[in-house]
């Protein structure tokens, strides 16, 4: 499974590169984007014309890269505090307790003074340098004094103020925060007042994508009903039901994690009808507008095609509806109107193919039909098996 799953990502997301080796030579190629959330140790990429997955990583390349903006990361070995931000584990030193690691910098400002990222698990750094030299951590940390936590987190500003500064004021200086918008902002400012050419590296970012598209299935619908009469309770059985249902649904891909992630809304019409009458079995005519909204998740299997799965809450508003229930010994069968919205959980899974045809399996928790009785209500399981088509 583990393998499998292993397959199916390298087949996604690859995006135009380059690397450079540990012997200078820069090679074009497809490198797999993976949104990473910290700085990657090593990658995957493909050779021009070919398949094959390769693996580049800190002891054979140099530097890599996507061709149209976005990302850049060049190797350095550099000194990191290691010390612990958590507040617990704070150190007593107000000094650094600088490491020596070689890592993967993401750049974010190129120029004369260079701007450097790195991120590893709850920490995350700014570097600087001037020219070719070696980067320097931006130092902004607390330490403990007693049992007094003591803020140096505006170190940074002394550094940039003694290293990167052309005309800028201590006042100006004290707008910088340690945040990387801020310092992108700080050094692009630096390199123009230097008359430096300048490059600012973003990841990439899209606007969300909006498809819709049409949804038509069948629904098959299983339970049973309660009449809760004194102190006992009366147990209606109910055979399951098929049902047709159509509807409409939005997917709003997001823009991040190579798109896998999406928001998606529907609105479904359905209409449940059972008129066998047997003992102790309820009678429905029931239909409803069902409101749905989500998450759903891809998972690629190659270029156009893609597992998903996905998780929802809906709301069903019923019209025109009705759920007759025996009463069991003389007692006449009661029939209450059905109204009020009800509420339910939906988990699915499903393949998209050419990203237009969709095949989905869907199941729906237990749900209560009836809603103006105290004393009568239904819990009915829904198991959907749905085909849409992805309108342009």
């Amino acid at each position: 499974m583990v393998l499998s799953f292993a397959a199916v990502n390298a087949q996604s997301g690859y995006r135009d590169g380059y690397l450079i080796t540990t012997s200078d030579e820069r090679v074009e190629v497809s490198i797999l984007h993976r949104d990473w959330p910290s700085n990657p140790t090593k990658f995957r990429y493909r050779l021009p014309g070919t398949e094959q997955v390769r693996y580049g990583d800190l002891t054979t390349v140099k530097e890599f890269g996507f061709v149209e903006g976005g990302l850049r990361y060049r190797r350095f070995t550099v000194d990191l505090d290691g010390s612990d931000v958590r507040t617990r584990f704070l150190s007593e030193s107000p000094k650094p307790e600088f490491r020596r690691s070689t890592v993967f910098l993401q750049y974010l400002v190129d120029g004369e003074a260079d701007l450097f990222y790195y991120e590893n698990g709850n920490r995350r750094y700014f570097l600087y340098r001037s020219g070719e030299s070696t980067p320097q951590e931006l130092i902004s940390r607390e330490y403990l004094n007693g049992t007094r936590i003591v803020d140096n987190t505006n170190n940074f500003r002394s550094q940039l103020q003694q290293k990167v500064s052309c005309g800028v004021e201590r006042a100006d200086l004290l707008r910088v925060h340690y945040r990387k918008n801020s310092l992108v902002d700080f050094f692009t400012d630096y390199n123009h007042c230097r008359g430096a050419a300048v490059v600012r590296y973003e990841r990439f970012e899209h606007r969300p994508r909006v498809r819709f598209a049409a949804k038509v299935g069948v629904e098959r619908l299983a339970g049973k009903g309660l009449h809760e009469r004194g102190a006992g309770v009366l147990r209606y059985g109910v055979e399951p039901i098929t049902a047709p249902r159509l509807g409409l649904e939005a997917v709003v891909t997001l823009p991040f994690a190579n798109r896998r992630w999406a928001l998606v809304a529907e609105a479904y019409y359905h209409r449940i009808q059972h008129q066998t009458v047997a003992e102790n079995e309820l009678i429905f005519d029931y239909q409803s507008v069902a409101l749905v909204g989500g998450f759903r998740r891809h998972i690629g299997l190659g270029r156009e095609t893609s597992l998903f799965l996905g998780a929802a809450a809906m709301y069903q508003f019923p019209f025109y509806s009705t759920v007759t229930m025996p009463r069991g010994g003389a007692f006449a069968p009661r029939t209450p109107s059905v109204s009020g919205s009800n509420g339910a959980y939906q988990v699915s899974g499903g393949l998209l193919l050419f990203d237009r045809y969709q095949l989905e399996l869907q199941y729906t928790t237990a749900q209560n039909l009836i809603q103006t009785s105290l004393y009568r209500y239904t819990s009915l399981h829904t198991v959907s098996l749905l085909f849409a088509y992805r309108l342009r």
